[in-house]
């Protein structure tokens, strides 16, 4: 592949995820939640009870930066603390009845979205850009930080 191709390769993956992580940041304003954060709620509808690590795994990002976002969505009533029974420097995260009763709502306004931000593109194309998209990040990880 060239430079110019590795450019303009860059150039609409990153234009791609602004535009989408643009539309996903408008249609969360309601709830006043941010896209990460709205990840963490992703995850505990998925199952509750789980570690900020595990969270901060989950999400690729980290424990540092997560935890002013689990904050807020605490003090929103999204989500709540408990203490973990076995280590005392952990806690784990469940959703609050709040954080449950919003995910039919938000998982429709997503799936409305997607819908419209994939329109044009087969169910084999999703899944053939879906797992581009999945071995662009696994090999990204995997390269060294220069020092």
């Amino acid at each position: 592949m060239s430079f110019e191709n590795m450019r303009i390769f860059g150039y609409l993956l990153q234009t791609a995820s602004q535009d989408f992580f643009y539309h996903v940041h408008q249609s969360l304003q309601p709830f006043n939640i941010t896209p990460v954060q709205l990840g963490i709620l992703q995850r505990l509808w998925q199952g509750e009870g789980i570690t900020q690590k595990e969270l901060a795994t989950f999400l690729i990002k980290e424990q540092s930066n997560l935890a002013k976002m689990i904050d807020k969505l605490e003090q929103m009533d999204y989500i709540q603390r408990q203490a973990h029974p076995t280590d005392r420097r952990a806690h784990l995260i469940f959703l609050t009845q709040r954080g449950k009763e919003i995910e039919a709502t938000m998982t429709e306004m997503l799936s409305q979205l997607n819908e419209q931000l994939l329109s044009g593109l087969t169910k084999e194309e999703c899944a053939v850009f879906q797992k581009s998209l999945r071995t662009i990040i696994s090999n990204s990880q995997k390269i060294a930080p220069n020092p």
